[in-house]
């Protein structure tokens, strides 16, 4: 059984010096690292911890002693104890370790090997604090968007049956050329800006996932600034998607009252003639004079004319197609 160490369990933040990261190895060591290997600067246990210099989360959620170190060739980041010895005073809900937490550079040096040094410009403090939370959720931060996000295509199919509200074949083809055109460019703006609205909506809600290099302070910094502008950004979004959303109703209104009260088209009746030889005629009335002339237009688009006083019988009928020449 392993014995209680002397140092009881204490969560609180530590110094890394020198001395202790110069026997820390950074994996891999010549590549983007994704690790490293040594003491805790606190109990002095061997440890693992992970190095995150690429990140994929949702909108929704970034030195040498002497002098300050080259920001693109630097990255700052959080450390804490997670070795496997036990202490004294830890609970069941803490993760592990002596509770230390600390910061220290990751720096890439002439030679392309990684190593670790203690942190000389702490104001990147925060955003590697804010890197390394963000980083143990990226999985279900992506994935619980992921899951938003497939409600939100459901609801964009859902504009289809939308769109059915203003497709009946009869009440549009009632409308006269101009109302047919009318009604399909409003209702075309409906389902666009409900589009719009569903969108915007989701993407304030729960933003879109996106992969950020994170391997220097330089662009730990731009992770970071860009993390803090969701806020603004995500209530911009939504204002938006409130205006579709009433635009998309107005749209509505306003293609539901020219389908009911636009103009209709003109109706041509189609007449069928039989004369008094046993002969038939039949086609779309175009005129008919008080001198008793009546006009037709046949299938083809050809006039003719027929005296009426030749005509034993006028027939209004839906088609010629079934009409004996």
């Amino acid at each position: 059984m392993t014995e209680q160490p002397n140092d009881p369990f204490d969560y609180a933040g530590v110094e890394a010096r020198a001395e202790v990261l110069s026997r820390w190895q950074v994996s891999p060591s010549r590549q983007a690292p994704t690790g490293a290997e040594g003491p805790c600067p606190r109990c002095g246990h061997p440890m693992k911890a992970p190095i995150t210099t690429q990140i994929t989360i949702s909108e929704t959620e970034l030195a040498a002693p002497a002098e300050p170190p080259d920001p693109a060739r630097t990255l700052t980041v959080y450390f804490v104890c997670a070795c496997g010895e036990a202490h004294a005073g830890r609970k069941e809900a803490d993760t592990g370790g002596c509770g230390a937490f600390w910061l220290a550079d990751l720096v890439k040096r002439d030679d392309g090997f990684y190593i670790l040094t203690p942190t000389a410009d702490r104001s990147f403090a925060q955003a590697a604090i804010d890197l390394h939370a963000a980083a143990k959720t990226q999985n279900a931060n992506v994935q619980k968007s992921a899951e938003k996000w497939l409600g939100g295509i459901a609801a964009l199919f859902g504009l289809f049956s939308l769109a059915g509200i203003f497709s009946s074949g009869s009440a549009v083809a009632a409308l006269d050329n101009a109302g047919k055109w009318a009604a399909g460019v409003v209702a075309a703006l409906a389902v666009l800006t409900a589009g719009f609205a569903v969108v915007l909506g989701y993407l304030a809600a729960y933003g879109w996932p996106i992969t950020s290099e994170v391997a220097n302070n330089l662009q730990l910094k731009a992770w970071k600034d860009k993390r803090d502008e969701y806020a603004p950004k995500a209530g911009k979004r939504l204002r938006s998607a409130v205006k579709s959303a009433a635009a998309s109703l107005s749209f509505i209104v306003a293609t539901v009252g020219i389908i009911w009260f636009g103009p209709r088209a003109t109706s041509t009746p189609t007449l069928e003639l039989t004369t008094k030889d046993g002969g038939s005629a039949c086609g779309s009335l175009v005129s008919w004079s008080p001198d008793g002339r009546i006009q037709l237009k046949n299938g083809e688009g050809d006039v003719f004319t027929i005296r009426a006083c030749t005509v034993a019988k006028v027939t209004i009928t839906e088609s010629c197609d079934d009409v004996k020449a």
